[in-house]
């Protein structure tokens, strides 16, 4: 009988060691998490099932005017957080509905942007763990991320790029930009009429619009060749000509320009095409009544060199 309780002392003293080394871990794990979390730049939220809060950064009090320092938080519920929260949004019922999704969305993560009523714009995402696919989640991380600045970027580049592609819009002629692989980044309605044919072309090459245009693939090849030369030499002129669906020829004058940044390094390729089919047909006509007149034409440039010749 001693021998056997002596042999459960033991075990528990064993057991004993492994729980206090098991806890040890835990917190070291822990202090490395938090540390972790103030260096990041968001705002960082951590709570378990029970709905208790594990983790909150600084960061986070910040984004949101909460009071600090963080560490007041832990233990505390992430309820007793939200209706300071809600307070900053522009639309609450929109952040109520975001958590109400949450909490229904199983082991799914969720992201989503929201007005705050300064004007700055918080970007929200959701993210269970410990789920895997089948058991519950342990806990759930939220991060705060202000993407206001971001936004306003964005926004001023999209109003200088539609600036930029209405004047392109207006122009007489094709118009399109490529970059440095021979993609195309802008086409105007006179290159391609067809928006949806217009909004595919991005990303492609002529390669690519050719074949599915089903025109000659030598097409392409040449003007792989024109933006390869433009490449090194910064600009290059040069005349096009292929046969439409109705059997009919069509002559275009493109011109295509490197476009340098700072650096003196080439950017991107921007190509404009002027129809020059009519001024084809009216040379062909002048041609054909050249040719027709019986006597002898000369014809002389300024420089007094004979340019054509008609003998009669």
């Amino acid at each position: 009988m001693d021998l056997r309780i002596t042999q459960y002392e033991q075990r528990i003293h064993e057991l004993e060691q492994e729980l206090r080394a098991a806890r040890t871990v835990a917190a070291t794990a822990e202090r490395h998490l938090a540390t972790l979390a103030d260096f990041l730049p968001e705002g960082v939220l951590l709570y378990n099932d029970d709905d208790t809060i594990i983790l909150v950064n600084d960061q986070l009090c910040g984004l949101l005017g909460l009071l600090g320092p963080a560490r007041q938080w832990l233990g505390k519920t992430s309820a007793d957080m939200l209706p300071a929260v809600q307070a900053l949004m522009q639309d609450p019922a929109a952040f109520d509905a975001l958590i109400h999704e949450a909490w229904t969305s199983g082991n799914l993560g969720l992201s989503a942007e929201m007005l705050l009523r300064d004007g700055r714009t918080m970007q929200v995402d959701y993210i269970p763990i410990g789920g895997d696919g089948r058991a519950p989640h342990s806990s759930r991380l939220v991060c705060f991320r202000d993407v206001t600045e971001r936004k306003e970027n964005a926004r001023q580049l999209n109003e200088q790029r539609d600036f930029y592609e209405a004047i392109l819009d207006f122009l007489p002629g094709e118009a399109a930009a490529y970059d440095l692989d021979h993609r195309y980044r802008y086409v105007n309605a006179k290159a391609v009429a067809d928006p949806a044919i217009r909004a595919w072309l991005i990303g492609k090459t002529d390669a690519e619009y050719v074949a599915y245009r089903n025109r000659n693939p030598e097409i392409a090849v040449r003007r792989r060749q024109q933006l390869d030369k433009a490449l090194r030499e910064g600009e290059v002129l040069w005349e096009e000509s292929f046969r439409l669906p109705d059997g009919a020829m069509r002559y275009t004058l493109r011109h295509l320009h490197a476009a340098q940044g700072t650096d003196g390094q080439p950017r991107l390729l921007i190509g404009y095409g002027t129809d020059i089919t009519q001024r084809y047909k009216a040379e062909e006509r002048t041609r054909a009544l050249f040719a027709a007149l019986p006597d002898t034409i000369l014809v002389v440039d300024a420089a007094g060199q004979v340019r054509d010749a008609k003998l009669g």
